[in-house]
């Protein structure tokens, strides 16, 4: 992120997030001299906790602190290269949480402030649009999305395959039951209760629309859970 300093040509090297942080520096300088407010500058992290942030942003979690205290400080680069972090530079972070990605520090909550998104089901049902299976996928939703919440990626993917599978001359309710096996079913996991009776109720809306493919796997996967405690896809 920072860039680095090369021992062998004595220089800095850098990257476009030094530049980016140069930018904002400068932008805040000169409206400081003309007396007027610095045109904000956002840094945005998309999925910023797929590592540990508080590694990786050590040296912004501790000149952040200094910041809000004193309204400007610098962080260093790299030995010898300093450049200031302004006031008019904002961090924006976008994070999932799931088992691939790092949960926070109690030092990152205290340095940022955190706003939740959820999915409003209203939203996702216009989303998904007139299509012959609103109704239904929206009812698996309703039954899954407590311990297996899929959204608008697997929305616009299942909308895709359905599509093409019509260009082959599949009918919706074939390519839709090939969806619900290899979409949805493999998030359904774990050894909560309340995953045995999701499957449970899968298994009743898969036996009323003859999704057969998705059935079958599903009781197998509700089997396991009773006599296990505890189930997955594979």
């Amino acid at each position: 992120m920072l860039g680095y300093f090369n021992p062998i040509d004595k220089d800095y090297h850098h990257t476009e997030f030094s530049h980016f942080l140069e930018q904002a520096a400068e932008e805040y300088e000169k409206a400081k001299a003309d007396k007027h407010a610095p045109i904000p500058y956002y840094l945005v992290l998309d999925e910023m906790n797929l590592a540990r942030v508080e590694y990786y942003f050590a040296k912004f979690l501790s000149v952040m602190e200094v910041r809000m205290r004193e309204g400007e400080t610098e962080i260093e680069l790299a030995p010898g290269k300093k450049v200031l972090l302004p006031p008019n530079l904002y961090f924006i972070g976008t994070v999932n949480v799931d088992e691939t990605t790092h949960n926070f520090a109690d030092k990152i909550y205290d340095r940022a402030q955190m706003i939740e998104l959820e999915i409003n089901r209203d939203d996702l049902k216009t989303y998904l649009g007139e299509v012959e299976y609103q109704e239904i996928l929206m009812q698996i939703w309703d039954t899954l999305h407590e311990v297996a919440p899929f959204a608008f990626r697997t929305i616009d993917e299942i909308k895709t395959y359905v599509t093409e599978a019509d260009v082959l001359g599949v009918p919706w309710k074939d390519a839709l039951d090939e969806q619900l096996l290899q979409k949805i079913l493999p998030k359904l996991k774990g050894a909560d209760d309340r995953v045995g009776e999701a499957l449970k109720a899968f298994i009743e809306i898969a036996k009323i629309n003859e999704f057969n493919l998705s059935l079958a796997k599903a009781a197998k996967m509700r089997a396991t859970f009773e006599q296990h405690g505890f189930t997955s896809y594979f």
